[in-house]
């Protein structure tokens, strides 16, 4: 199974999101997103 680099960077979040952490970094959000949909 092949993700995307999209679905890879939900799956990043949520697993860290699941973690319960207090504080949460999140480091360029909008670097994988695809120019012609923003």
């Amino acid at each position: 199974m092949t993700l995307s680099s999209g679905a890879k960077a939900k799956v990043a979040f949520v697993s860290a999101e699941a973690c319960r952490p207090r504080v949460l970094l999140l480091d360029e959000p909008t670097a994988g997103r695809r120019s012609d949909l923003t």
